[in-house]
């Protein structure tokens, strides 16, 4: 095989032909001028042979890009062969990205490459089961538990805020006092004492047991401690928004959608109105304040305030 392979590349040389016939003339006694055709005639065989194997290369690409080819490609393949072949390279050298569905798209077209693969259902169990256990894992977090508690505590203050009663005074600030210390024991409609509210300043035990006998919370009072409130409950977020961050590489790694995980209390929204467009709300966007308000028609309702990592401030109705 490698002789053969030699010979060829020889006799495709055109210096090579032309000398031998050179030297058939020379041999033979001929002039240089008498040699002159047969040295043309060398270099049209070497021209011939070249164009032999441009012929041989096209026939193999014809054959190998036939293989699959659709009735159209062939039809093209029969009367424009350069054509198809310079198309099947030009497709061959198409570049893909990686979708979030894990399937590689052609960017020219964002056609599927090998559109007829489909994920395994082994594949499909593996996610739900994933989603299973970290759906688990999340909400049996301390960290998940505590904010669930807080902010279910933080939505009763609002709402005894929102009331403006001797009732609701009450309410807010029996609340309030279960915020600042989970474990006191005191109960409501009872007087709050240093041993059944041990972790409750004396001013708010005061302001309480006052409020069983009648008294009411001036405007003021009632806004400073929801700003308390509030203020309490921001440890309670960044908790737990620290918490959900180091779930991301993993959901990314395993195709895991965090909305089909992150099962809470948090009443912060996922997407706002700006300007007439929807927007998805910033990570690490905090509720800062809650107001109390009077609507277009005459009603009564609260304005949760929520302040995003620029610094930039948005308000949104309680419905």
């Amino acid at each position: 095989m490698a002789r053969s392979f030699d010979y060829k590349g020889l006799l495709y040389s055109p210096e090579v032909l032309g000398g031998i016939g050179l030297l058939t003339q020379g041999l033979s006694g001929a002039s240089p001028n008498v040699a002159l055709p047969s040295i043309m005639q060398g270099m049209q065989t070497a021209s011939m042979f070249r164009k032999m194997t441009d012929e041989e290369e096209k026939k193999k690409l014809l054959d190998t890009y036939l293989e699959g080819a659709t009735d159209e490609e062939k039809a093209l393949a029969k009367n424009f062969p350069e054509l198809f072949i310079k198309q099947k390279l030009q497709k061959k050298e198409r570049k893909t990205i990686k979708g979030a569905d894990g399937f590689n798209y052609f960017i020219d077209t964002g056609e599927r490459v090998l559109p007829e693969v489909k994920k395994t259902e082994d594949q499909s169990k593996i996610n739900r089961e994933l989603t299973k256990n970290f759906v688990n894992i999340y909400k049996n977090s301390g960290v998940v538990k505590n904010f669930n508690i807080a902010q279910t505590q933080l939505n009763k203050l609002f709402s005894g805020a929102k009331r403006d009663s001797a009732a609701g005074d009450l309410s807010m600030i029996f609340t309030y006092m279960k915020v600042l210390d989970p474990t006191s024991v005191v109960r409501e409609g009872e007087q709050a004492t240093a041993q059944n509210a041990a972790g409750i300043p004396e001013r708010t035990r005061n302001l309480y047991n006052k409020l069983m006998t009648g008294e009411r919370l001036t405007k003021s009072q009632r806004a400073d401690f929801v700003k308390s409130a509030v203020g309490l409950f921001q440890s309670n977020q960044i908790a737990k928004d620290a918490y959900q961050s180091g779930f991301e590489e993993t959901f990314s790694k395993y195709g895991i959608e965090k909305t089909d995980v992150f099962f809470d209390a948090d009443i912060r929204p996922k997407k706002i109105n700006v300007n007439n467009k929807i927007i998805n709300v910033p990570k690490n966007t905090k509720l800062v304040d809650y107001k109390i308000t009077i609507n277009d028609k005459g009603v009564k309702v609260g304005v949760y305030v929520y302040r995003m990592p620029d610094g930039s401030l948005f308000q949104i109705e309680e419905k």
